[in-house]
């Protein structure tokens, strides 16, 4: 125990020494255990930016690619539909499928003259805007019925018709017979199917 006593005295002893001469000559300065300073280098590597690539818009991999333009599957102007007779818009007859059958597999418009209900879709329908037909904007039309009354079926009506097999029509009503017994119709059918429900 008297070992240690004796280095703690003799370093109070070298401490106090070191001051009084420090104090009196102010030209000696020892600090006791501060290393040396030692220079340090630090290297800065600039890497460049990551960038992701632009996503391509023709992915194969995109589950629902929006296509520019659809395939035209048939297109004819001035198609007469009478009253109480169907017409299947997925046909590829010269009469256009139709019949006088009221449940007729296929038919997907038909014009009806009981209590003058109007021209009514076997599946669903939309009115929409007249212009060029589109084939996305029938694919996206959001109000579907199921009917277009007998007093608003005119000359300027066009509508996008759901078919039996899953196709888009574009539908435009160009004459209305007064009574209504027929109406003329411009039909505009796309390739490309989906489900149908109901």
């Amino acid at each position: 125990m008297i070992d240690p006593l004796i280095g703690a005295g003799a370093t109070v002893l070298a401490a106090l020494v070191t001051a009084v001469i420090g104090a009196v000559t102010d030209t000696l300065r020892v600090e006791v255990g501060a290393p040396e300073p030692t220079p340090t280098v630090t290297e800065t590597v600039t890497q460049p930016p990551v960038v992701d690539p632009p996503e391509d818009p023709e992915d194969p991999e995109d589950p629902d690619p929006e296509p520019a333009a659809a395939t035209v599957r048939r297109s004819e102007q001035s198609v007469r539909l009478a009253a109480d007779h169907s017409i299947d818009l997925d046909s590829r007859d010269d009469n256009w499928g139709v019949t006088t059958e009221p449940g007729a597999v296929g038919g997907d418009l038909r014009l009806d003259s009981h209590n003058w209900s109007g021209l009514k879709a076997r599946h669903r329908m939309a009115v929409v805007e007249r212009r060029e037909p589109d084939f996305l904007l029938c694919r996206n039309a959001m109000t579907l019925v199921d009917s277009v009354p007998h007093d608003e079926l005119r000359d300027d009506v066009s509508l996008c018709v759901r078919t039996s097999e899953g196709r888009w029509a574009r539908v435009d009503v160009v004459r209305v017979s007064p009574d209504p017994r027929w109406l003329d119709l411009d039909v505009h059918v796309w390739e490309g199917t989906a489900p149908v429900e109901g």
